[in-house]
């Protein structure tokens, strides 16, 4: 599988990586864990290229479910997704579209079909009606001014504290 992956540091403790077809994910460490910002569409192995950035265990927040934010998140084992979004991601998620899509990036033709990761249903990832927030709390960045990152709200079911 190729490599199809950069970072670039914005601060001690976030990178941004810059993914197949024209986007980025964040990676944000804390002193024990990390969050990992959306994945991509799904092409190329981003969790062993995000291991190798960081030794911690890896969250993974999908802002939304479009083709070019959340496809990658299969490969994970914690991820969330508002409960809005399942409808979005499911149509999504089709390698159909993926393909299309990249073929309109500048990837276009710098990517083998056979690197696309499957299509996988991430409802196992959705909090069921009436479960309270997660909290990811990553250690070591409140009030530090290490980060740029003080908290993020992700929506009504998960909060990044302490980034």
């Amino acid at each position: 599988m190729n490599n199809y992956f950069e970072y670039q540091t914005i601060t001690e403790h976030v990178k941004r990586i810059l993914l197949p077809g024209d986007v980025f994910s964040y990676l944000i460490e804390g002193d024990h864990t990390a969050v990992l910002i959306d994945t991509g569409c799904g092409l190329g192995d981003l969790k062993e290229y995000v291991e190798s950035l960081t030794d911690k265990p890896i969250t993974v927040l999908l802002t939304h479910g479009h083709l070019d934010h959340a496809p990658g998140a299969v490969q994970f084992e914690k991820v969330y997704l508002s409960p809005l979004d399942i409808d979005i991601y499911n149509a999504h998620h089709l390698i159909s579209r993926r393909v299309e899509y990249l073929n309109g990036t500048s990837s276009a033709d710098k990517y083998s079909p056979e690197d696309l990761l499957p299509e996988v249903n991430l409802e196992k990832y959705i909090p069921k009606e009436g479960e309270k927030p997660t909290f990811i709390l990553l250690g070591g960045r409140g009030g530090s001014g290490k980060s740029n990152f003080k908290w993020l709200v992700y929506d009504d079911h998960f909060v990044v504290l302490d980034a």
